[in-house]
């Protein structure tokens, strides 16, 4: 029974986490949503295989939890707390997601850090991101930007589109990185791969400037065209100026540079690490609104 009371959770909170976690900028909201779907569980060290769960295991009991979790939270709020005793991370990740949302229970952003903390100290990518979104923003513990870095860059490491995005912008923006010429373009690269726009947008600008990797006017080109025809809602400002860059190319690229771009524009297929955990993040998305 205890499984079933528990199988809830991750739906409810990804919904409730998109609606209030992160109001502060567009690419904040990215950086939210990829933090949901990347579901990337380690387990901690030193733990034994008897007590630790599998993958599929905290994958499926974090998914159950969902249909009792407006019912009964206190239930399901114990039974998280148990789970997060035996899992890798997600279960801390979850229950962070509740505190911080301050849905069902009362919100306590103390308490949303600390569990956010213990996921991203036993390797779960999301929370590793999302400590480093609280260091970077500096309203519950003190703001430290090399901090935050050092934590985006443990998540961008595994693949954190949402983490790398936000390195990059660290590296780029912050005096102490403005020796680090270039060093962005490998967590751009990361997180354009993933389809992010603004990562594919900034991609484009280093290929033009030859920022950080050998100037390639082809490879640029794509990476406008691929940022101009995403699908996604589109920060006015940002669609105007790619669009404007992709009107100037036309008219400066030999016809053998753009149809090399149109045609690894065509070849693009946005990379989905681990995979089978972001597709049923994306289905339990689905199935809640």
């Amino acid at each position: 029974m205890s499984k079933l009371i528990v199988m809830s959770c991750f739906q409810q909170l990804i919904k409730v986490g998109e609606k209030h976690m992160y109001k502060f900028s567009r690419l904040a909201f990215l950086t939210f949503v990829f933090l949901v779907c990347s579901i990337m569980v380690a387990t901690p060290a030193g733990v034994h295989a008897e007590s630790a769960l599998s993958h599929d295991e905290q994958l499926e009991l974090l998914e159950l939890a969902l249909a009792d979790f407006h019912e009964k939270p206190e239930i399901v709020l114990e039974e998280l707390k148990k789970l997060a005793e035996r899992d890798g991370g997600a279960a801390h990740y979850a229950l962070g997601l509740i505190y911080s949302t301050g849905q069902v229970v009362t919100k306590n952003e103390k308490d949303a850090f600390s569990n956010f903390m213990k996921s991203a100290e036993k390797g779960y990518a999301p929370g590793q991101h999302a400590v480093g979104y609280y260091f970077f923003k500096g309203d519950v513990c003190k703001r430290d930007v090399n901090m935050a870095a050092e934590w985006f860059e443990k998540a961008a490491r595994q693949k954190h589109a949402g983490a790398a995005v936000m390195l990059a912008h660290i590296i780029d923006t912050q005096e102490e990185y403005s020796n680090d010429q270039g060093g962005s373009f490998q967590w751009y690269e990361i997180a354009a791969q993933q389809g992010l726009l603004d990562a594919q947008y900034s991609l484009a600008v280093a290929y033009a400037l030859g920022k950080g990797v050998k100037e390639d006017r082809s490879e640029a080109y794509k990476w406008y065209l691929l940022a101009s025809q995403a699908d996604e809602p589109q920060d006015e400002d940002l669609k105007a100026n790619v669009e404007r860059v992709v009107k100037v190319l036309d008219v400066t690229l030999t016809a053998e540079q753009k149809k090399t771009a149109q045609s690894r524009a065509d070849e693009f297929v946005p990379a989905r690490n681990l995979e089978k955990y972001t597709e049923s993040a994306l289905a339990i998305m689905a199935a809640i609104r």
